[in-house]
């Protein structure tokens, strides 16, 4: 069964778009997690510390309190492309480009953690689109499902992390797909 990114949900404007896309990422990526058992109220995978999805690492840390925690995730606003023509007619596409990175307990967490969400972006355990909501009404409505264009991952470096930091990079690139004939002005 194919299904078609650009039929997917109501089209159309949406006022704060990469605001959006960025949150639709945070919470398709904490479902993804959820799903494979590493975070939830019973997570089925034995860790000894929790599963954390943040906005951006902390430059520094004064106090032990500010300091990451093992199996954190810092994931980064999403860098938009250019908005470019995809289709004669009026239908454009964005490229996102989300970089994160994992700092795991151990390389065998952080391999299942990345190995799972890369499963899921790349289309083996569900569709390869992040459906894009609308988080500016009072009850999200999905505009269109975003394709995945590629997740990669790889562990960090010897020189870059030594060998007891479990550090991992990983790169998502979504296409986001913009109706013009949909799009109004937001303001009266």
């Amino acid at each position: 069964m194919t299904v078609q990114p650009e039929v997917g949900g109501i089209g159309g404007y949406v006022r704060w778009r990469p605001r959006m896309v960025r949150q639709s990422v945070f919470n398709d990526m904490k479902a993804t997690l959820a799903a494979a058992g590493f975070t939830g109220a019973t997570p089925t995978i034995a860790l000894k510390y929790p599963v954390n999805v943040i906005e951006f690492f902390p430059e520094f840390a004064i106090y032990d309190t500010d300091k990451v925690q093992y199996n954190t995730i810092a994931v980064d606003n999403g860098e938009p492309g250019p908005l470019e023509e995809y289709e004669v007619g009026g239908m454009f596409s964005r490229d996102y480009r989300f970089n994160m990175a994992l700092y795991a307990e151990s390389d065998g967490i952080g391999l299942a953690m990345f190995s799972d969400l890369g499963d899921r972006y790349t289309g083996l355990t569900n569709f390869p689109f992040v459906p894009l909501y609308n988080y500016n009404e009072a009850t999200p409505t999905l505009i269109v499902n975003m394709e995945v264009l590629s997740f990669q991952y790889t562990r960090a470096p010897q020189d870059v992390a030594p060998y007891e930091h479990h550090l991992f990079f990983a790169e998502l690139i979504l296409r986001d797909f913009v109706d013009q004939n949909e799009v109004r002005t937001p303001f009266p």
